[in-house]
């Protein structure tokens, strides 16, 4: 359970001459019954214990709140007269570390399970910074509101103000600020002073107030918090309304934070931005950075997009190098009225920046749900030239549900030009719709990988998926011009083709899939009962590979009958080579694999086989070279589709056991030649010959 606790700098007993401090602790949470589901309209018994270091009970009291419609509850600790336990004003809180325990009892009873009970510390940085600072407190004052704090400028240094929420009480925005009129608050006060780091005023941490309705620029309110940095600070609330402005103040301030400065530096030490349970309708935010993002719940912390929002994407990132790291977040776009949203769900651009040119690298994207966009879930865009990349940057657990029935050109994770280095583990790319019906599928490719546009060193490059989930979509896999793309261990289902790699602009190499399982993949498989002509039901194939290189071992596949023009493997011809070993299949008719014997001609005196294992050769006069790219060790099976001559003569590299010094196929033998070392120069040595 995450809890939102606020210390109030407690109880400051050497300022009587000042204002009594509050006799209470703001506490908000969501109620929840052993299950997880959310409790509702729901008047719930809430134990609440502040214990000692060593466990015994300082203090008890039990509250009996209604939960909102979200499932909110707030309370004050202290407030309850009798408590059960102890007498609140008289906890001594500098013996020594207390904790917080609450436990709930959903029915409002006096039962408590033990599967609702929590037990945290209570936050250390405040509780720290006043120990270090009490002696130096010169006042203390209670606010209700961010609006009132404003209005209202500090008098003196170090002078202490409690607010009671942002907006409302326990909204999230509650807290604890100190006047604090150090140079690194002020702005620039004469010609050639200045201005502080920390001078701009953003209504969440740094608070600029007004004395008898004239900004102050004596000092700034300065929020004293511990561990992340709340969005709730800057008024982002969770319960609708346009909240682009606010989550976006907490991200730029963390950009402040991240770029760093001496002063204050053991205050403001988190770039994390929190983001609490609840709906946030938003037109897009930027990414900063050095600036992390986490979510409370890839469940419950929902970014959605505004139905009348500008921007082209929903999120997106600042121009140059970009670090971050993003978590738990479930991105929406069907606002309600909406069928969904005509956004990009995420868009990185490698860029030039002010700090340098490139993109995102070395940053994570974890536990993330992005549904009902009609732009696509990811867009990964670099540069051409090599020099704007998006790279080294791992997706975990990334679920993503690519809008039934828009454009093919829309795809779930759309991958172009120079992007390298990418792992996509426990992730799913799905044409299904995302909380539609079961029976969906879209036209066009799941994933979209595009290096057609880019120079010969900048193509996409190192994209690894393992354990992921590609199903409901004409094509699985796109791959245009990419190489060292591969899948291991990954779930393909109803498709119409699972990989393919298509190298006619520009072969595909590396591309390699082990250990995945194909189910109603080739022609959607017994799938295609559920679609119309207008799907790819007629003809598909698990892998097709297109002037391109492809390995496949040790998958299976599973499904119904396919089509008549469907099967696991397909090769194009004048394919570079594809090559399977250790495949299986639930039923013999699914074991079709076309083209993969390609055909080649002699030229000269070489025949080249490319990187094809098995070659239907034709050819005039002899052959003295093979031209093959396949491993040593390795063999290519060579068919006579007409009489052919090889020749073992000086600068040949072709041998063959005898005092023969040629050998000659009639049409339809077949010979086996193994790639061999021998001291540094390749040969092809004959293996067989099958007549």
């Amino acid at each position: 359970m995450k809890q939102k606790i606020y210390l109030l700098l407690l109880w400051l007993c050497c300022l009587n001459s000042y204002a009594q401090p509050p006799q209470g602790i703001g506490y908000q949470s969501i109620a929840r019954n052993v299950s997880g589901a959310v409790l509702t309209g729901t008047t719930i018994a809430v134990k609440i214990s502040i214990l000692n270091a060593d466990t015994s009970v300082a203090y008890r009291e039990t509250h009996h709140p209604m939960t909102n419609a979200n499932g909110y509850y707030s309370l004050t600790i202290g407030s309850i007269t009798p408590p059960d336990v102890g007498v609140f004003a008289s906890i001594d809180w500098k013996a020594n570390n207390k904790l917080l325990k609450v436990e709930i009892d959903p029915a409002n009873g006096t039962t408590f399970p033990a599967g609702l009970t929590s037990t945290t510390p209570f936050m250390s940085v405040p509780y720290a910074f006043f120990a270090k600072t009490a002696l130096n407190i010169t006042a203390f004052t209670i606010r209700d509101n961010m609006a009132a704090l404003k209005t209202n400028a500090g008098t003196k240094n170090n002078e202490l103000c409690y607010i009671r929420g942002y907006t409302w009480f326990g909204d999230g925005g509650e807290g604890l600020f100190i006047w604090k009129t150090d140079p690194v608050f002020k702005t620039n006060n004469g010609v050639g002073v200045a201005s502080g780091y920390y001078h701009q005023g953003n209504d969440g941490t740094i608070v600029q107030a007004a004395t008898n309705g004239v900004p102050n620029d004596t000092g700034r309110w300065v929020r004293l918090y511990d561990d992340y940095i709340s969005v709730a600070y800057f008024g982002a609330n969770g319960y609708w309304g346009n909240q682009t402005a606010t989550i976006q103040a907490a991200i730029d301030f963390a950009k402040l934070v991240a770029n760093g400065s001496s002063d204050y530096q053991s205050h403001f030490a988190s770039t994390t931005v929190f983001i609490p349970s609840g709906i946030y309708p938003i037109d897009k935010i930027t990414l900063k950075d050095g600036v992390d993002i986490v979510g409370e719940s890839i469940d419950r912390t929902m970014i959605m997009a505004l139905p009348d929002g500008t921007a082209p994407c929903l999120i997106d990132m600042e121009a140059g190098m970009v670090h971050t790291n993003v978590s738990n977040l479930h991105l929406y776009g069907k606002y309600p009225g909406t069928n969904g949203s005509n956004k990009t769900a995420m868009f990185f651009k490698g860029q030039v920046g002010p700090y340098g040119a490139g993109g995102l690298t070395n940053s994570t994207f974890r536990n993330i749900i992005v549904e009902f966009f009609k732009g696509h879930g990811i867009h990964m865009s670099a540069g051409t030239t090599g020099s704007l990349p998006n790279d080294t940057t791992i997706f975990e657990n990334v679920r993503i549900f690519r809008f039934y029935g828009v454009t093919p050109a829309i795809h779930s994770l759309y991958i172009d030009n120079d992007n390298r280095l990418y792992s996509f583990i426990n992730c799913q790319f799905d044409g299904g719709g995302g909380g539609e019906s079961f029976y969906m599928a879209s036209t066009g490719s799941n994933v979209y990988i595009d290096g057609n546009g880019s120079s010969d060193y900048a193509l996409p490059h190192s994209i690894n998926f393992l354990n992921t989930t590609i199903q409901n979509g004409d094509y699985g896999v796109y791959i245009n011009g990419a190489d060292n793309v591969n899948f291991d261990t990954c779930w393909f289902e109803n498709l119409g083709t699972g990989v393919y790699a298509d190298g006619t602009l520009r072969p595909c190499k590396g591309i390699n899939i082990t250990n995945s399982r194909f189910a109603n993949v080739a022609g959607y498989g017994a799938f295609s009962q559920y679609l119309d002509a207008n799907y790819m039901i007629s003809t598909g194939y698990c892998i097709e590979s297109k002037n391109s290189v492809v390995n496949a071992t040790n998958n299976l596949m599973v499904g119904g009958d396919p089509c008549t023009n469907c099967g696991f493997s397909k090769a194009h011809p004048g394919n570079l080579g594809l090559n399977l070993s250790m495949n299986s299949f639930t039923q013999d008719n699914l074991a079709k694999m076309t083209g993969v014997m390609q055909t080649a001609t002699q030229s000269g005196s070489t025949l080249d086989c490319k990187q094809n294992n098995e070659i239907s050769a034709t050819g005039s006069g002899t052959i003295t070279t093979i031209s093959s790219t396949i491993n040593t060790g390795e063999v290519v099976l060579i068919k006579a589709a007409s009489s052919l001559t090889f020749s073992r003569a000086p600068g040949s590299n072709i041998t063959f056991p005898g005092s023969s010094t040629t050998l000659t196929l009639t049409t339809g033998e077949m010979a086996e030649f193994m790639k061999t070392d021998f001291g540094g120069l390749e040969k092809f040595q004959l293996v067989r010959i099958k007549r």
